[in-house]
């Protein structure tokens, strides 16, 4: 079970001079301008393979700024939870550069405030979900693709929205990985089902 809430030990990253006046203006320039940063998967580099390279917030929330800068605008917020998508053609120690040039996060808080922690951290498969290598793109494509749908939607997503993703992420995998065998199509249909019953 997933929880957004804010504990007392939770600081956010989000401070009040992060944010624009008009936060609403904020939300229409998001949706005005594709805000998702999800898209186009390019070489990884790294690997043998074309996997996207997914990070999870880790903190209360995080901010999106339209350079690798502190003192960047703000472009977006991030919460708890949410999948973040790495542009693959471009490696940085200190921040997640979003795919199709949406933004920057911010990997490690303490370079912004010693009492901040690590903002992101790699995301991984549940331990009891076991997904065959040659999956693993169309797997992380496909999570990617569900974040989208929803972001195209509702460009800040509330703590509902992030735990029905996660579970509906977590709930497809486990179905398929069952009986010895991974049926990988099942797996992206169920995903692309329960985003739009989600919609709905």
């Amino acid at each position: 079970v997933y929880s957004t809430a804010d504990s007392d030990e939770c600081l956010s990253e989000v401070w009040p001079d992060d944010l624009p006046n008009d936060l609403e203006a904020l939300v229409a320039a998001q949706t005005s301008t594709g805000g998702s940063d999800v898209g186009g998967i390019g070489r990884g580099g790294e690997d043998d393979f074309d996997v996207p390279r997914l990070w999870e917030v880790v903190f209360s929330r995080v901010v999106v700024r339209s350079s690798p800068q502190l003192d960047a605008p703000v472009v977006s917020i991030r919460s708890r939870l949410e999948l973040i998508f790495e542009d693959l053609g471009r490696s940085d120690t200190n921040w997640v550069k979003l795919v199709d040039g949406f933004g920057f996060v911010l990997k490690d808080g303490r370079l912004k405030d010693p009492k901040l922690g690590m903002l992101l951290k790699p995301f991984a498969l549940p331990d009891q979900v076991v997904v065959p290598q040659q999956f693993k793109q169309r797997i992380f494509c496909a999570l990617r693709d569900a974040w989208a749908r929803i972001r195209e939607e509702r460009p800040l997503l509330n703590p509902g929205d992030i735990r029905n993703l996660r579970k509906i992420g977590e709930d497809a995998l486990r179905a398929n990985g069952k009986g010895g065998g991974f049926d990988v199509a099942r797996c992206e249909g169920l995903l692309s089902t329960e985003v739009q019953a989600l919609l709905e």
